[in-house]
């Protein structure tokens, strides 16, 4: 536990001393007097205040400012607010501040706020994560910009982040909207109705966070497109996108291991074909014939596993539970689920063994492993965005518009929710490494909040 002394003065700066009056570091200049220094030891950091209407955050864990990654004053309306004097209560876990023009102002830290928030500059439509130490984070915006986030060692704050930029240029053939990672196993090896069509411009070097597709300056100049769904495939450290205009990209960051058995990626869009290809060798595995009947794009997938089979879900409200055979086109239906309007969210529950969906209807439905009937109905005040399951206890967590709601999954009560979001979220991820939910939205923001554990 670190021991430090914190001062400031009219001088504009903070000094940072060691205890036995020792100067270790000075903050600034401020851009006016220092007025307030107040520890709030319920998520130590120290909050600076110097002559504006915000104070300055700083984590004397990691020694930086990290006011840009805490959500506490996001939104804030406090103009000709001057705060002059700040006051912690460990006990309350409040804050007490005045301020000119003869105010007084009150926080009260919450427990299901925001823990750290990543400001990007466009809305999010994407989120995956990569199990590594430390854990990266990968978020695809409406502009065509990949972000990766890696969380700093030294401080749970702070995130460096580094982006990459694909142009509409650089794409060359039709693919996917929804999609998701299945094993392509050995089994049955029949052979393969449709021959393989490669990708071309692929990037052949193996230069870590480098898309397989080349960029030109020429090409950067282009109009961008959007991201949609990510999948991080660990076994070949391949991060996998799809976008708006129906493409595929690929992101390398490590060197593949030539031994390592190959996931494949399934894939649907909005043109209602299912495609699987195969990642290692940047190929067309298999082209799938369509579910029969009129059903509209595909707007997601997921994959049981256990049993070997995937469900789509479409625009009409329908679900299609299938079987899985890589090496065969003809799809098995073995099963037709639905909801009142389009099921925009579908995963598959390892710890229940039971299929998920998530409507616009504001409805989640869970289902029997083999689809054959509706086990349990939850209901959400709004129409559901996206869906991810707690690892650690087997929750539901659904957004909801602009919030997150905990569900438990045997007796349907919600749980817990989380608000901060200003518009939809996205896409929303669990985390155990860090036992924190992810979550990013068109609001243009990557969010962390603290997991459900039962019994807090």
């Amino acid at each position: 536990m670190l021991h430090r002394v914190l001062s400031g003065s009219f001088d504009q700066t903070v000094g940072i001393w060691s205890q036995d009056g020792q100067l270790i570091h000075r903050l600034g200049p401020f851009t006016g007097n220092i007025t307030a220094l107040c520890y709030v030891a319920t998520v130590g950091i120290v909050w600076i205040a110097s002559g504006t209407s915000q104070p300055t955050i700083y984590e004397p864990q990691s020694g930086e400012i990290v006011s840009q990654f805490i959500s506490t004053f996001r939104g804030q309306q406090m103009e000709g607010l001057v705060l002059q004097q700040l006051l912690s209560l460990p006990d309350s876990r409040h804050v007490i501040g005045s301020a000119k023009p003869q105010q007084m102002l009150v926080w009260r830290y919450s427990e299901l706020g925001c823990l750290t928030v990543l400001p990007c500059k466009h809305p999010l439509e994407c989120l995956a994560y990569a199990k590594k130490e430390p854990v990266l984070l990968f978020s695809g915006d409406s502009s065509g910009m990949l972000q990766k986030w890696e969380r700093s060692y030294i401080s749970p704050f702070i995130y460096s982040m580094e982006s990459f930029h694909i142009s509409e240029a650089q794409l060359e053939r039709r693919g996917p909207f929804a999609q998701q990672m299945v094993k392509s196993g050995k089994e049955e090896p029949q052979p393969r109705p449709c021959s393989p069509r490669k990708w071309r411009k692929a990037y052949s070097g193996r230069q870590s966070g480098h898309s397989l597709f080349r960029t030109t300056a020429k090409d950067t100049q282009k109009e961008s497109i959007g991201f949609t769904r990510a999948i991080f495939a660990e076994e070949l450290d391949i991060l996998v996108v799809s976008a708006t205009n129906g493409k595929i990209y690929l992101w390398e960051f490590e060197s593949f291991n030539p031994g390592t058995e190959s996931p494949g990626q399934l894939s649907g869009g909005w043109d209602g074909r299912l495609c699987l290809w195969d990642l290692q060798n940047r190929s067309l595995q298999n082209e799938l014939s369509s579910v029969p009947g009129n059903n509209g794009p595909i707007l997601d997938m997921a994959y049981s596993p256990k049993r070997r089979e995937f469900a789509l879900s479409s625009s009409t409200g329908r679900i299609f539970i299938c079987a899985f055979n890589p090496h065969c086109a003809n799809l098995v239906l073995l099963a037709e689920l639905g909801h009142q309007a389009s099921v925009v969210a579908l995963v598959w529950h390892s710890l229940e063994d039971k299929w998920v969906s998530g409507s616009e209807d504001g409805s989640i439905r869970l289902w029997s492993e083999d689809g054959g009937c509706c086990m349990k109905v939850l209901r959400a005040p709004r129409g559901i965005t996206c869906l991810c399951i707690d690892q650690a206890n087997g929750c539901i967590v659904a957004g909801v518009h602009d919030t997150i709601r905990v569900y438990d999954a045997n007796s349907g009560v919600q749980v817990q929710s989380h608000t901060g979001h200003q518009d939809t979220i996205k896409g929303l991820i669990h985390v155990p490494e860090m036992e924190q939910y992810v979550s990013v939205s068109l609001d243009g923001t990557v969010c962390m909040w603290k997991a459900y554990r039962q019994g807090d």
